[in-house]
């Protein structure tokens, strides 16, 4: 239950603010063109960088985890502090309306306050008289207590980094993607079988710094996680109408006992004649990406 915890806050702060505002509140339908680019606080200035690869970059996001001390730095002070933060994106529908227009906006982080981490948090699209703004709500959406972003014009505060590309994304087939991948770096390798399971012999890089899966005092740069369970080829929840192009891994054993985790999905690249499968990274200084590679 403690491991979906952020997830789950996040989930129900949006449904209080659906069901509560839903009705007085006009949504604006989001596209992954509109929604790319820097989006700017109102009155606190800092900026919001989403990328057109599917990460975003935060200058300030400490007042989306007000009341979780376990996941930003001991003493934090929202007031005082300021927490950055990273990740990926995705656009969806508002909780409790499928039929309704794409205006949430899910951020999924791995980087917080410039430590790995494993938690969401979303932004509302919504129309105003100023043009479209991403709003959160803290706490209680009834109270009114928001942060809103308008998209930046002119003169905008790029911090997305400069990132070299691993390849490029392409359909790939589950015939193509069977096999065993290594990463020579660390002397480990995964092992995907044609019957849709996998095992290996580390994915600790998939789990950060969750302490609900990884053992008390467990070290990723000195221990291994082995681990088995079963693999799906996905489209990336930034790009769902882009080609399949990630591997979603659902696990059933971990460090040799029963397990039910699911990770986030590692990208697949194409760099000539090799696949190089990754796990995601929006900052590798601060979360170590692994590269796994066969030939194509």
């Amino acid at each position: 239950m403690r491991r979906s915890l952020l997830f789950v806050v996040s989930l129900v702060m949006a449904a209080g603010c659906f069901a509560g505002g839903g009705a007085s509140v006009d949504w604006a339908d989001l596209s992954r063109s509109s929604l790319v680019g820097v989006w700017q606080a109102d009155r606190r200035g800092d900026v919001i960088e989403f990328t057109d690869a599917g990460d975003f970059y935060a200058e300030d996001v400490g007042y989306m985890f007000t009341g979780f001390s376990d996941v930003l730095p001991s003493g934090f002070d929202v007031r005082r502090d300021k927490a950055p933060g990273s990740g990926q994106w995705s656009i969806g529908k508002p909780l409790g309306y499928p039929t309704g227009p794409d205006s949430l906006v899910d951020l999924y982080f791995d980087v917080l306050a410039k430590k790995p981490t494993a938690g969401g948090n979303n932004l509302e699209a919504q129309r105003s008289d100023s043009g479209i703004v991403l709003v959160h709500y803290i706490g209680d959406p009834d109270v009114g207590n928001t942060i809103s972003y308008h998209r930046c014009q002119t003169g905008c505060r790029h911090i997305a980094p400069a990132r070299k590309p691993l390849g490029t994304r392409r359909e790939v087939t589950a015939k193509q993607f069977v096999g065993v991948w290594r990463d020579k770096t660390r002397n480990s390798k995964i092992v995907f079988d044609p019957d849709g399971t996998f095992h290996g012999d580390d994915f600790a890089q998939l789990f950060g710094a969750n302490r609900f899966v990884l053992p008390a005092g467990f070290d990723p740069t000195r221990q291994r996680l082995p681990g088995a369970g079963t693999w799906t080829l996905v489209r990336s929840r930034w790009d769902p109408t882009g080609p399949v192009s990630d591997v979603h891994l659902r696990f059933t054993i971990l460090l040799g006992r029963r397990a039910s985790e699911g990770s986030r999905p590692m990208p697949i690249y194409t760099a000539g004649s090799t696949l190089v499968l990754v796990n995601y990274s929006s900052d590798p200084s601060v979360n170590p990406q692994r590269r796994y590679s066969k030939p194509l």
